[in-house]
């Protein structure tokens, strides 16, 4: 920590839920500086906060986002996708986020990773929600940064995505049938506490290891009674009706109609709700900590009968140009690497292999610094890459967009193999398609997934 005391922070995720709550108590009990990244551009009058625009799906921009950083804060998860246009799942999506977060914070030298995750209980048949959460964790903490995590159940709070829910089914459904997963007990935490949690734990100073901390008010509350407890504060009265089974693909669907919320929040979150998520012993917070609020009925009152925190971040208009065509496109693909190659033997064996199953429609030319994509009867290239210098990692081999006839200028997209143990992740970042997107949709998306997906195949079978 600096000799004033004060510290810089860089937090992913500060125009979101818990970010934006963050910052308001920083700037109002401390003088700690904000580093707030955004994938927007955006702007702030305050003296303690400085916006970044970074994307955190490109390594280098998030590596120069985290220069000057003390602290790091995760917040960010991809089950709600940016504007661009998606391909993946969404715990790839983090994984990589994450990858590219933990290995900025090692060579800048990040004092301590802060991280917001779901607390675990005893299940070994997580949801892929919570997998996914388990699974950052472990990335967090990969490259050596002591890591503390904060695992929560629900966070009480106007803004919260699973308790926004909840209060628009109350508020338009006069009738509610409550599946048997209503019943399952978990710990919520109100949103103050667990930004001055945070506070705490940043202020305590960094651990040499990873530390873990359940986080949630005294007693295990059911679903069920949040629905209750919510409806008494609002003075709604719906009838309320048990049913015995736990439909979780019917309960997905009319929470998605009803809520209004988008199925890729709606439907990670309801697949979640059947996994108890109680505090462990062994995860308590340490001494000198305690909640202020300690049970649901207070937390609702306080989340009603107050105004939302003040939102010092601004969106700027004009963000990151758009193309002609529409937003850009990222896509990430997880497969199976069991003889462990690295990135550039990957790299390689796909780019003998590609020809070889396409030869009547595929052409590959190499060159020094990278490769083309071309199609028999046209010499131009369909897709022109260049090999990017990822810090001679073997982990990581990073080829720039730079032209062909599929692609769109300005070329600022990449494509890349990462691998991790036994995992290989093909990744499409920021690609711009000149292709109208109709005509993409049909044509070359389908014909990219295709062939990843042989390649899986063949990657599986692969020699050491």
């Amino acid at each position: 920590m600096p000799m004033d005391g004060t510290l810089t922070l860089g937090l992913t995720g500060a125009s979101g839920f818990v970010g934006r709550h963050l910052i308001d108590y920083l700037t109002k009990e401390t003088s700690h500086h904000i580093k707030a990244f955004s994938r927007y551009e955006r702007e702030s009058l305050h003296p303690q906060i400085s916006c970044v625009q970074v994307n955190l799906f490109r390594y280098e921009e998030t590596l120069e986002a985290l220069t000057g950083c003390d602290i790091a804060v995760f917040l960010v998860h991809s089950m709600l996708p940016a504007s661009r246009h998606c391909q993946g799942e969404f715990s790839d999506f983090d994984y990589v986020i994450a990858d590219n977060f933990a290995r900025a914070c090692m060579a800048k030298k990040v004092k301590q990773i802060l991280y917001v995750g779901g607390i675990l209980g005893d299940s070994k048949d997580l949801s892929p929600h919570l997998k996914s959460r388990w699974e950052v964790e472990q990335v967090l903490a990969r490259y050596g940064t002591p890591l503390s995590v904060v695992r929560c159940g629900m966070v009480i709070g106007k803004e919260g995505s699973s308790f926004r829910m909840m209060v628009r089914l109350l508020e338009r459904l006069p009738v509610m049938i409550l599946p048997k997963w209503m019943l399952t007990l978990s710990h919520p935490v109100f949103i103050d506490d667990l930004v001055r949690f945070l506070v705490f734990l940043l202020e305590s100073g960094s651990k040499e290891e990873t530390q873990i901390y359940d986080l949630g008010m005294e007693q295990p509350t059911s679903y069920k009674f949040m629905i209750q407890s919510i409806a008494r504060v609002l003075h709604r009265h719906p009838l309320l009706i048990d049913f015995p089974g736990s439909p979780i693909a019917l309960s997905k669907l009319w929470v998605r109609v009803i809520s209004g919320a988008p199925k890729d929040l709606v439907y990670p979150l309801i697949e979640s709700v059947r996994h108890p998520m109680l505090k462990s012993p062994d995860h308590r917070p340490p001494e000198g900590f305690e909640l202020s609020v300690k049970d649901l009925h207070s937390a609702l009152e306080l989340t009603f009968h107050r105004s939302n925190p003040l939102n010092h971040l601004t969106k700027i208009k004009q963000s990151r140009p758009l193309t002609k065509r529409g937003n850009l496109i990222t896509s990430i693909q997880r497969l199976q690497n069991p003889t462990h190659l690295n990135a550039k033997d990957i790299a390689t064996l796909y780019t003998d292999w590609l020809p070889s199953w396409l030869s009547w429609l595929i052409r590959i030319k190499k060159t020094p610094d990278g490769f083309s994509y071309h199609s028999r009867g046209i010499e131009q290239a369909l897709i022109r890459l260049q090999r990017v210098d990822a810090e001679c990692e073997s982990s990581r081999e990073v080829f720039a967009i730079k032209g062909g006839i599929l692609a769109e200028a300005p070329y600022q997209g990449t494509f890349e193999f990462r691998t991790y143990g036994s995992s290989c992740f093909v990744i499409l970042n920021d690609f711009s398609p000149a292709l109208p997107w109709p005509l993409y949709r049909l044509t070359q998306n389908p014909f990219h997934l295709l062939v990843v997906g042989l390649f899986s195949r063949h990657l599986s079978h692969a020699p050491r």
